[in-house]
């Protein structure tokens, strides 16, 4: 999988939402590509596989079909509550990342909170307020992403779109595309304080998320960080995905200087894929700079090698590269126990991950009896 498709994943993958917004996809309909598990030991996903494999392929065909939302929700639902209940658990959260090349399958990640285990991040109260569209800026961006994401899937945007703001989806180099540039570049610094607003306290995911794309508009770097830095601990991951895009994409570009990353470190193990994806790449971004390293090693080492581990490009590559700029040179991507090796040479220990062990989640299939115990049975019968 080509840096392209790893970084379309990464930055537009959303499950449902994508389904919802985009019209058509270029999908395999229930093929996975990787089926993978976050929360428990890598090895877990073999009782997961061989108890749900077939319910998750299901899910997947329906979520894989555009305008079969409501019918892939209520899969993924149910499947959610029988995994939750099989095992115990404290939460169980499934993820599908869909990728913009044709014959590409989705992925899907099993996100497993054990049971008892408290949550490391604290959100802010659900916002209440309903905060009118300041100069259908939220409009327009919502016509921009559909028109936007339609060229892409028919070819027609450039793979690095010249971007004139801090964060660009798909660029406005497209002529159906440059009125929305030249919008957000008139009215977003006008209406700065009313996004702002919006993004903090409307009650609307889906307006907050958007606001803080558009915010992504206004002329100082420094602006915008320290508008959405603060929206890390909404409560919605719709939105800590547009917060956390927009920083990533400014880090990638050399944009954050200087920033703590103290507050986005939690997210690299959080139970939201897409908290981990942004995260990790935010991360990666900023690995070698040598002021964060210590930190990072310390503090995140034991995480960044844990998504070393998945199988999803979105979480593994930014993982690997992080871990390289931090040694200074690359013990491979597929070798996670040198990884620990070295963390524990730097006085850091990776605690062990609790294991779903077979016929925990659901009853193993009896072994059909051998000829030699079929003798036996049949002599005693005898």
């Amino acid at each position: 999988m080509d840096r392209r498709t790893a970084l379309r994943g990464l930055f537009l993958s959303f499950s449902l939402f994508l389904l919802q917004t985009s019209g058509a996809l270029p999908l395999e309909p229930g093929k996975i590509g990787n089926m993978d598990v976050f929360g428990v030991a890598p090895r877990s996903i073999t009782e997961l596989q061989r108890c749900f494999g077939e319910a998750a392929r299901e899910y997947l065909t329906a979520a894989s079909t555009p305008g079969n939302g409501p019918r892939a929700h209520a899969l993924e639902t149910k499947l959610e509550e029988q995994i939750k209940a099989a095992g115990g658990f404290e939460a169980v959260e499934i993820s599908a990342v869909h990728y913009f090349q044709p014959n590409v399958p989705s992925d899907l990640t099993f996100n497993i909170t054990p049971k008892g285990q408290k949550p490391s991040i604290v959100y802010m109260p659900e916002p209440k307020e309903d905060v009118p569209d300041p100069d259908g800026l939220l409009a327009s961006w919502r016509e921009y992403d559909m028109i936007g994401s339609s060229l892409d899937f028919a070819g027609e945007i450039a793979d690095s779109p010249p971007c004139p703001a801090h964060h660009c989806t798909y660029g406005f180099d497209h002529p159906k595309l440059r009125p929305y540039g030249e919008k957000f570049a008139q009215k977003v610094p006008a209406d700065r304080a009313e996004l702002i607003r919006v993004l903090r306290t409307d009650k609307d995911e889906k307006k907050r998320g958007n606001a803080a794309y558009l915010l992504a508009h206004l002329p100082e770097a420094r602006d915008v960080l320290s508008i959405l830095l603060p929206q890390l601990r909404d409560p919605s991951p719709y939105v800590r995905n547009s917060v956390m895009r927009v920083i990533a994409l400014m880090a990638e570009h050399g944009e954050v200087k200087s920033i703590s990353l103290e507050p986005i470190l939690p997210f690299l193990a959080s139970p939201a894929l897409t908290d981990r994806n942004k995260a990790v790449s935010i991360v990666a971004a900023l690995a070698g700079d040598k002021s964060y390293q210590d930190l990072l090693v310390h503090r995140s080492g034991c995480d960044l090698v844990r998504l070393l581990e998945t199988k999803l490009p979105n979480q593994n590559e930014f993982a690997h590269r992080a871990l390289v700029k931090l040694r200074g040179e690359d013990l491979g991507a597929a070798n996670p126990a040198a990884w620990r090796k070295w963390l524990e040479f730097q006085k850091v220990s990776c605690p062990a991950e609790p294991q779903i062990r077979p016929g925990t989640l659901c009853p193993t299939n009896p072994q059909p009896p051998s000829p030699r115990q079929n003798i036996r049975s049949n002599l005693k019968k005898n």
